[in-house]
Formats: structure tokens, sequence, C-alpha cells
């Protein structure tokens, strides 16, 4: 197989190569104590190794390169950075390079590892399915894979807590607003996510606020500003909102936006004038959503507080002007699943990261402990590798694995990638 940087990585990651009678090029005895730590940033690709050339021990950085000429090709040689190099691991020894006067002792790999390994790397990394590991036997209940799976949801809830962190930053650290537009782009959903988040940078949570308890002010702010009250439509209602919002905007010198909504090839139940008027509702109903939301205690504290019904109109239309069959206008429970998983969930779990309390961590994991799995194109995928997932928390690190390991073909970096690379599978 063509060996790679990654492939090196892993190599001398769990050190999977003979360890007997290990010397570097130049003959020196070497001893491992400890491969170090992989470094993410910049600079050496392992950092606080310590090993043993002879009878002298050294801690320090260790640098990879597939072939050892690439030191120079890649200008380390001019990098303060690389200083500390205290051993070169390559697969091929083309070229001695040193740091000033010193020459760096050199372990070449190639010859070391065991054919078989190569052989599995290589079925692993080639693999063309979207979940390349499916190819080997796992057991789905081990403790590497477990880990694995949980882990992924907790990297997936930081991810999304650094992102509200920059959020709440750029709003001086209001968390009421900062939930709103979260919010709001979550209602949203994939179709119209950023229109929806457009909206909620138009009319902002303290404009709503300052109207709660009436329900014609706070919807005609939102549909005028969504630009939706600029039709000639000679319907009653339609009327009474346009009109309230030719006050409103005046008053508070409000500009529609036109962020392009998407109607086509989506459920009516979905279209955005139905999700505004539900947007509506749940604010009008709920001043400082977000204090409410995390005094919450179990999933059907947050079901009682979005199940809201919008106003009568929306109960027989979809679209200002045209009837439709009567029908209840609440969100609905698998509509309630995802903004609790996207958007209360990773608020919570922010909430208690930002202000050191674990109680808001627990709580946001075991709200997605008590939420039905997710059935997505994703999930589905995971379900036809064996694994099965019985719970939002399982579904939310398996999309995790997905997004950030299998699609980019991260295998090596995986644990359970790692596992289908351990002696007893295959």
């Amino acid at each position: 197989m063509r060996m790679t940087e990654e492939t090196l990585s892993y190599l001398w990651r769990f050190q999977r190569f003979s360890r007997q009678n290990l010397k570097t090029y130049d003959g020196k005895q070497l001893t491992i104590y400890n491969p170090g730590t992989l470094n993410s940033d910049s600079g050496p690709d392992f950092s606080d190794a310590r090993i043993r050339l002879d009878t002298i021990e050294w801690c320090g950085n260790i640098e990879l390169h597939v072939n050892s000429s690439d030191w120079r090709k890649h200008g380390h040689q001019n990098d303060e950075a690389y200083r500390n190099v205290i051993l070169h691991v390559v697969w091929n020894h083309d070229q001695e390079v040193n740091i000033g006067d010193y020459k760096i002792p050199v372990l070449e790999l190639k010859g070391t590892v065991a054919v078989s390994l190569l052989s599995k790397v290589e079925t692993l990394i080639k693999n063309i399915t979207d979940i390349p590991c499916s190819s080997f036997r796992i057991d789905w209940s081990g403790v590497h894979q477990l880990s694995a799976l949980e882990n992924a949801t907790v990297q997936r809830l930081q991810r999304k807590c650094a992102e509200i962190q920059l959020e709440l930053e750029s709003l001086k650290g209001d968390w009421e607003e900062a939930f709103y537009r979260r919010f709001t782009a979550n209602l949203g959903f994939k179709v119209n996510k950023d229109p929806f988040y457009a909206l909620a940078k138009g009319v902002s949570q303290k404009l709503i606020a300052k109207y709660s308890f009436s329900p014609p002010k706070v919807e005609s702010l939102l549909m005028g500003v969504a630009g939706f009250l600029n039709q000639r439509i000679h319907d009653e209602y339609y009327l009474g909102l346009r009109t309230e919002f030719n006050f409103l905007q005046k008053k508070h010198n409000l500009s529609p936006i036109d962020p392009g909504w998407k109607f086509m090839r989506m459920r009516p139940a979905n279209f955005p004038t139905v999700r505004i008027s539900q947007l509506a509702a749940i604010y009008d109903h709920n001043q400082n959503l977000f204090r409410k939301l995390i005094e919450i205690s179990n999933y059907s504290d947050i079901v009682k507080i979005l199940r809201v019904e919008t106003a009568d109109y929306w109960k027989s239309h979809y679209l200002f002007g045209e009837e439709s069959k009567s029908r209840n206008t609440a969100l609905g429970k698998a509509s309630i699943d995802l903004i609790t998983i996207n958007t209360i969930v990773p608020f919570l779990f922010s909430y208690g990261v930002i202000n050191d309390l674990n109680e808001f961590k627990d709580k946001a994991i075991n709200l997605l402990q008590a939420i039905q799995p997710e059935k997505n194109r994703i999930t589905k995928r995971w379900g036809k590798a064996g694994l099965k997932l019985n719970s939002a928390f399982s579904t939310q690190g398996s999309i995790e694995l997905f997004e950030n390991y299998c699609r980019l073909k991260k295998c090596l970096q995986c644990k359970i990638g790692v596992t289908c690379l351990s002696e007893n599978q295959s």
C-alpha cells in the first residue's frame, strides 16, 4: 500500500510495529516509554514524548514523515518550533537531517509493521462505503465502540457550545437573545434555517417581549419583517396584521427582509408562514423563554412549554388568503424533539459549561437520553451497519462520527476504526 502520514501517525500513536530490539537508523538502542500526545495544531506531530537512546533518556517532540527528506521539503530546518524534536519517525529513510550541528535520530518503520495490519489499513481507508468499518465484524456492544459513541456525542455538544459562545460574545452575554436567534433559526429546520435566522436578527427578542401577551402585535412584527405582509390580499385577518405592522414598522424603524423563503417540495405544515405563526404563539406565551427552559426538570416540561396553539386563523390556513382543512397547529412531537436536540440541549449544556454548573450539563445529557432515536439518512446507514441506536444521545454521537470521521475517511483517528485494526478483529 502507499504509505501516508495519517497511517504513519496511527502506527506511532498506537505503537503498531515490532518493538523488539528497536534501533535508530544509526544503530542506537531505542526504548519508547511514551510516544507523546498527538498535536492537532501547527508544529511537531507529537509532544511530550519520552524515549531512551542507548543509556540517555530524552523528553521532547516527535516528528513524522513518509520520507525523511520531507523534513527539508516542509522547511522544518528553518522553523524554531522543531528545535526540540528528539526523534524523526519515518517510513523510508532517504536523507539525514540536522538541527544546527545536531543530527536528528531516525526511526525507520518500514519492515517493522506486519503485512496483515497494512492490509487491514488499506481495506479500511479504501472502502468506498459510507461507513468504511462496516466491512469488519464489529461487536457494537464493546467498550471501545460505546465509548466512541459517547465521546462523539459530548464532542458534538462541545462544538455547539463553542458556536453559542461566539453568539453570546457578539450579543454581550445576552442569553435570551442568543437562544431566541438559535431557536428561531432551528424552527426553520434545514430548508429555511438561514431565512429564519435573518428574521430573528430583524426582529429582536426584546422587541417581541415588549408586545408579549398581545398576539396580533407579535405575529404582525414577525410576518411583516419576514416580508409576508406586502401582498394584495383581501382577507380580514391579513389586513388586520398589515395595519398593525404599518404602525409598528414606523414606530420601531423596521425593514422587511427578503431572504428567499422556500416553499417548494415541502409539506404545507412546514411552510414558513405556519412556522412563523408557531414562533409568534410560543413567544407570546413565554416572554423569557430561555429562563423558563433552564428551570425545566424533564422532557414533558418542554412539551408543555412549546406545544402552544397558534391564532385560530392558522387552523384553517397554510398561506394568507388560502383556506384549508381545519387542523391542530401546535408544534408536533417530532418537531419538538428536533428543537430540543438542536437548540435546548446545546444551550443547557453551554450554560453549564460557561457557568461551571454540572447540573445543567447533566440535564442536557439526560434529555438526550430521554428522547427517541432520530431517524434520518445517517442513522439509517448506521442501522444497516449493525449499530443499534436507542436514544437521541446515541444518534447524536453517530451523526458526529459520520460527519467528522466516516465522511472524511478519518478512520485511523476514530476509536471504532482503530478497534477494527486490532489483532482480534477481521
